[in-house]
């Protein structure tokens, strides 16, 4: 896998792992399902929907690190899974409170909150990509622009 993919990539398998455990907590732990459907139709429709929000999740996530990469800074694995915690906890958080006021997102708003927390997200927590060179390097060593 080229070194460009793998931010997100792991940023895309974290945020669908824990968008079905969080699911899956909701369903069979609180109760939270369609009764129609019943517990297991209930998790596999919020299944589907989190495997959507995932694919947009990564396509957000790559342009976050690639506008991070651009600017001379990276994500390690630790921060990439951070940044899955982030986004799926921000965009869950936003999804609950707007809930029991009647305002709803819809479906728009939570495909454009899929692509732009993982990429706010992906681009504010990166590092620097080699701090010690600055530090480190004396004068006549540093590049000038």
């Amino acid at each position: 896998m080229p070194h460009e993919l793998r931010p997100a990539v792991i940023f895309a398998m974290a945020y669908f792992l824990i968008l079905v455990g969080l699911a899956a907590v909701s369903v069979y732990v609180f109760g939270v399902y369609e009764r129609a459907w019943g517990r297991g139709g209930s998790w596999q429709v919020l299944t589907w929907i989190a495997a959507g929000s995932t694919v947009l999740a990564f396509f957000g996530a790559l342009s976050g690190s690639t506008v991070a990469r651009r600017r001379g800074r990276a994500l390690s694995l630790l921060r990439t899974l951070l940044a899955a915690i982030v986004a799926s906890l921000v965009l869950l958080c936003a999804l609950y409170v707007s809930a029991p006021v009647g305002q709803t997102v819809g479906l728009w708003g939570i495909a454009v909150a899929s692509v732009v927390l993982p990429m706010l997200a992906c681009a504010m927590l990166s590092k620097p990509a080699n701090p010690t060179i600055e530090r480190d390097a004396p004068q006549a060593a540093r590049p000038s622009l």
